[in-house]
């Protein structure tokens, strides 16, 4: 029997502004070398800002020698550097007229970079569309380096940008941290997939440690969370896992199908939640044969065999559809969706 495929879902990613008192304090600030660009005359310009000179050529350095830092910055010691970074840094609330080589050109003082954005081959724009983009460095010291040149407010880091134009913002830059992608909430109870739900539409700054406080509070029980990340960056891609240490916990958060998430003040965030699925199990029947084919129904959620499934699904569950997990392969990432499919030996 042929069954309906399922529907992929796309989220944007959003940005927060800098807080009023931090733009204020900007006025006063005394801004070191490594945060200003130069002409090729020399002349200071302003904070990364006016990256072209009166030629054009849009020539400037940064110091690369010790300098104070701006009021508010982070110190050495505030800093995690103990831990590691993605690569891969979100950067929000871009100039509306910035464009790739103005990006490359400021963030290449720190390191080398690629910048990218959602559906930039596909649409050849050299200004990011959607006033974001994502910061590709080739080490992860050029992303403590950034950090440490960012003006700090509480866990948010902002810095000064001006355009070829001259207009200029404070923009967010967020990293983000490799420990936030998994939290083991009970080491007495190990994950099991028949116990754990898969969330899609994650925002992409929620750690693991958010999450597991908003399905704790939503549903109890949770006992380990992992962000789904990139293989190329460890950046997360808007999905995770959750598991908890019971069933009952696990169906309430299955028959919820959907649940808000606020992050930052932000506007709530619908997230969907869906049983967790293996590429292959043993039937949960007759534990013997492995199977790909998954009842999502509340009644059932459970893997079972072609003959385990014919004896299980007679009268009233007759109309109960098997799923499986199709894993689709792309240039630069996994991606993972659910669909439905034919029975078959």
């Amino acid at each position: 029997m042929m069954l309906p495929s399922a529907t992929v879902c796309h989220y944007a990613v959003p940005w927060m502004p800098p807080p009023s008192n931090l733009s204020k304090s900007m006025a006063t600030v005394k801004y070191p070398p490594y945060m200003v660009s130069q002409t090729a005359n020399g002349a200071a310009s302003g904070p990364l800002a006016d990256m072209t000179n009166a030629s054009g050529d849009g020539v400037f350095q940064w110091s690369t020698q010790a300098m104070h830092r701006p009021v508010g910055s982070p110190n050495d010691q505030q800093l995690p550097f103990a831990e590691c970074f993605s690569r891969k840094v979100f950067i929000g609330g871009l100039p509306p007229d910035i464009d790739e080589e103005t990006m490359r050109a400021v963030f290449g003082r720190i390191g080398a970079v690629d910048v990218d954005w959602p559906h930039k081959n596909r649409t050849g724009y050299q200004f990011p569309p959607q006033g974001y983009a994502f910061l590709i460095f080739e080490s992860e010291n050029s992303v403590k380096q950034l950090i440490k040149n960012c003006l700090a407010d509480k866990d948010k880091f902002y810095m000064p940008l001006s355009s070829v134009s001259g207009t200029q913002k404070m923009v967010q830059v967020r990293p983000w941290k490799l420990s936030d992608a998994h939290l083991l909430l009970d080491r007495k109870h190990q994950a099991d997939h028949r116990n754990t739900v898969f969330v899609g539409g994650v925002p992409r700054p929620t750690t693991a440690a958010q999450l597991a406080a908003l399905m704790e509070k939503k549903f109890g029980g949770v006992c380990d969370v992992a962000i789904d990340v990139d293989n190329d960056h460890k950046y997360p891609k808007g999905a995770a896992r959750v598991s908890f240490t019971s069933r009952r916990n696990y169906v309430a958060a299955v028959a919820s199908r959907f649940v808000s998430f606020s992050l930052c003040n932000t506007d709530n965030k619908q997230m969907e939640v869906k049983p967790f699925m293996l590429e292959c199990a043993p039937c949960d029947r007759c534990e013997t044969t492995l199977t790909r084919h998954f009842c999502a129904s509340l009644h059932c959620l459970s893997y079972l065999c072609v003959s385990c499934w014919m004896q299980q699904h007679t009268g009233p569950l007759s109309c109960h559809k098997p799923m499986v997990k199709n894993v689709v392969e792309h240039t630069r990432q996994r991606r993972h969706t659910h669909q439905t499919a034919p029975m078959s030996p």
